[in-house]
């Protein structure tokens, strides 16, 4: 599905964005981290509401640490997503030989 994506679908969100630093761990193994590359709140409209949310992960070779939040706007705190922790993925399957590098 991801091969069929193009730049059309893909709407960039204003305060959205996050950094990511990777770091080598050994040899064809990577760790990536995120962090906010904006001092405000990435929000955004939707069918006329007003969103906010609070976005980030972590990549390990065995695991996706996904830290996304919504958050209410008018009280800054978390009303779903990852509030009690990370949602934590496990890879039981590596789909690396079908990108098109």
């Amino acid at each position: 599905m991801l091969q069929q994506l193009t730049r059309e679908d893909i709407t960039v969100l204003p305060d959205c964005r996050l950094n990511v630093q990777m770091q080598q761990i050994g040899l064809n193994n990577y760790e990536f981290t995120t962090t906010s590359a904006s001092d405000r709140p990435c929000r955004f409209s939707y069918q006329g509401n007003n969103y906010q949310v609070s976005l980030g992960f972590e990549v390990t070779a065995d695991e996706f640490r996904s830290y996304d939040k919504g958050i209410d706007p008018s009280t800054g705190k978390a009303t779903w997503g990852a509030l009690l922790g990370p949602f934590r993925f496990t890879k039981r399957q590596d789909f690396a030989g079908e990108l098109p590098i």
